[in-house]
């Protein structure tokens, strides 16, 4: 009789099994959810960088195929988008969108769409030229480097991730550098 009470009184959890199960899985939880968030945040700036850089080689072969200056105006914070254009007779109109031809290129809003802002960048404006010379927004030429720093969008004014762009104007190679 005994052993049949003593039995009886084990089939379940203690409360305390119970509670420390609960903190045990929502410590689990928190930490997984953090790292799931900075990991889709680096995502997304690896993704902006990438994108840039395309668009940036965009405009320089843009330059190149078709005999016109094209350049690619940086807007940094708090706006944090850029356009590419190109320039015929002297007059600046948006280039071709390389997707929908026969379109403008749209503006790429980094805050809006990748969540990433320009953090800074040395020049604003950068333009190509057919012979592959490259010129600030003055239209004087680029001989140092450029630096463009994008950052994951900032939390209370700090940024999360910092990835900058090199662009060398007399070379034309781009690096990445960042973590």
């Amino acid at each position: 009789m005994i052993q049949s009470q003593h039995s009886m009184n084990r089939r379940g959890f203690t409360l305390i099994e119970l509670i420390i199960v609960m903190i045990i899985m929502g410590i689990l939880a928190t930490v997984t959810s953090v790292s799931t968030v900075n990991m889709i945040r680096g995502l997304r700036l690896n993704h902006a960088v990438k994108t840039l850089v395309q668009d940036i080689n965009y405009a320089r072969s843009m330059a190149n195929v078709t005999g016109k200056y094209h350049y690619i105006d940086l807007e940094v914070n708090p706006v944090n988008r850029y356009r590419l254009y190109k320039v015929v007779n002297m007059v600046p109109s948006p280039a071709e969108d390389p997707a929908k031809p026969g379109q403008p290129f749209p503006f790429v809003n980094l805050s809006s769409d990748l969540q990433t802002a320009i953090y800074s960048a040395s020049v604003s404006k950068i333009y190509f030229t057919p012979a592959g010379r490259w010129y600030d927004g003055n239209m004087q030429p680029l001989l140092s480097e450029i630096q463009i720093q994008l950052c994951g969008y900032p939390i209370n004014g700090n940024p999360a991730g910092l990835k900058t762009i090199r662009l060398n104007p007399l070379t034309g190679l781009i690096k990445v550098d960042g973590s």
